[in-house]
């Protein structure tokens, strides 16, 4: 980003000129950094955070301003860096495909753009180059719309080798699990459909084709694994790995032996266990809480179990070779990929006296327990975040605690001694209100409603497609941030900014073209034509 600016700067200073940039829209964003940095500077802890966020918010900044300078007043150059982001856009789109379907090489060279892949349940979601799903979706549903517009604004000889790209682009989208992605673009597709209705231009049926290519992929995916749609009914993965356990209290055995244990186990969660199916396993502790073994045998399960379903299982467990004083905690595992624990769910406890004397046990592989931070920290679900950011504004209504601060927050706020420092609040909007309070809230909604005037004047007073594609990813952004906060990473922030520098100049070559139109048609009037 530092580089990208050098040259920019490089190119003002040879072209001997100062750059240009949107005043109306310049001056709301100045407004906003400049409130960001207030709040950073007063943040009560975590101020070189909150210090560092800000100066990457406006390297974000400065870079569509770089755009706007480079593409303004020239339409070529706009559809130009339009297609350069449609095409990065595809190779990230390109990669998830290979990601998908596990095609080696790529698949192991994309385990360097992550600290792990995203799951949900069971389900691995597409990241892609990118470092978490739900980015990669933010980033597809822009570059969708831009696919969109080239395919719209191209030669119909180039024409099926675009929308082949846009539909590459949609299939990858789909396999991110991204709801908030989907749905936004959706209603980005369906406010375009709307826009040129309305204005009677021929590109209904293109528009309208996009909308159902989107649908029958998401439908082709739900076919292929039903069991997905469980990730459109639930808020997060946490309600699907509830179990209940009836145990008996107290177990006697001989060191060594293999007992049979009577367990009945409800099926608590929201989804049927099957056709995948989970097995009881345990966890064997000493009576000092010293960590034995943490995979137990396993007990699978014999048939699918619904919700609110029991089934009575003859456990297997395996006694210690050392006499003394110990305790099972009974827990449902997917094997390889969690422990229902790992969720939320609690375990179920058996006190197990094992006597004799010492003995060797073939087979016998204790294997040690996770430390904390590597069992999984059960996610929040989005109202717990949003009570948790409402409950940090009231506390600081003003500037807030630093900007990037509630992820390092919000779990005290919800009672929890230890949280994942990665999750955000899902809401931008409650994200800068807890971090940067009303002043930063009502700050960054000028710039918001600026955006809104200018996508809303290309939208209905132009006739590019190109205009229109930036102008609804712009809107993508703004609508799937309700639901999610994409400011704190690189590539939503970078490609917001840069659509955001060529809606600036759309809007303002609308502008001058339309001024232009006035002054000719003034002075005709004046010399009688």
């Amino acid at each position: 980003m530092v580089l990208l600016l050098f040259v920019w700067g490089g190119r003002a200073v040879r072209c001997r000129r100062l750059p240009r940039w949107p005043p109306e829209l310049g001056r709301a964003v100045l407004l906003w950094v400049a409130v960001m940095a207030v709040a950073a500077l007063l943040a009560p802890d975590n101020r070189l955070n909150a210090l560092r966020f800000t100066l990457k918010v406006t390297l974000g900044a400065l870079i569509g301003w770089a755009v706007y300078d480079v593409t303004f007043p020239s339409a070529r150059r706009r559809e130009r860096l339009g297609q350069m982001v449609a095409l990065g856009g595809l190779v990230v789109a390109l990669a998830g495909l290979a990601e998908a379907g596990q095609v080696q090489p790529v698949a192991s060279w994309l385990a360097f753009f992550k600290v792990a892949p995203t799951w949900v349940g069971e389900f691995r979601r597409v990241s892609a180059t990118l470092p978490y799903a739900t980015i990669t979706g933010m980033v597809l549903e822009m570059v969708a719309l831009l696919w969109l517009a080239w395919t719209l604004s191209t030669s119909s000889r180039k024409r099926g080798a675009v929308a082949l790209g846009l539909v590459v682009t949609l299939v990858a989208l789909v396999l991110t699990l991204s709801r908030g992605a989907m749905l936004s673009l959706t209603l980005m597709l369906l406010a375009w459909g709307v826009t040129v209705t309305a204005r009677r231009r021929t590109w209904v049926p293109a528009v309208l084709l996009a909308g159902g290519a989107l649908i029958t992929v998401a439908a082709t995916t739900l076919l292929v694994a039903p069991e997905l749609v469980w990730r459109l009914r639930t808020e997060t993965d946490r309600a699907w790995y509830l179990a209940e356990y009836q145990v008996p209290p107290l177990l006697w055995a001989k060191s060594g032996r293999l007992l049979e244990v009577e367990v009945t186990v409800r099926n608590a969660g929201v989804r049927p266990w099957g056709p995948k199916m989970p097995a009881l396993g345990y966890h064997l502790r000493r009576a000092d809480g010293e960590g034995v073994t943490y995979d137990g045998l396993r007990t699978p399960l014999e048939q699918p179990v619904p919700p609110g379903g029991t089934v009575r299982l003859q456990a297997v467990l395996q006694a210690p070779p050392e006499p003394g004083s110990y305790v099972v905690e009974w827990d449902m595992v997917y094997e390889g990929l969690l422990w229902f624990s790992w969720k939320g769910s609690p375990t179920a406890t058996t006190q197990l006296i094992v006597e004799g004397l010492p003995r060797p046990v073939e087979g016998w592989n204790p294997t040690p327990f996770p430390v904390p931070d590597h069992v999984g920290v059960p996610i929040p679900e989005r109202p717990e975040l949003w009570r948790a950011a409402w409950l940090m504004a009231r506390e600081r209504p003003l500037l807030g605690f630093g900007p990037d601060t509630f992820r390092l927050r919000y779990g005290a706020y919800l009672g929890y001694e230890r949280w994942n420092q990665g999750i955000h609040a899902n809401n931008l909007y409650l994200e800068l209100l807890a971090t940067t309070g009303w002043l930063g809230l009502v700050a960054f909604g000028v710039v918001v409603w600026r955006l809104v005037v200018m996508g809303l004047a290309v939208l209905w007073r132009t006739t590019l497609p190109w205009a229109h594609g930036t102008a609804l990813a712009v809107g993508a952004w703004l609508v799937h941030s309700t639901v999610d906060a994409f400011l704190g990473f690189t590539p939503t922030l970078v490609l917001f900014w840069c659509t955001v520098g060529l809606l600036a100049a759309h809007y303002h070559a609308l502008l001058d073209g339309e001024s232009r139109g006035t002054r000719e048609a003034e002075e005709d009037h004046a010399a009688g034509i």
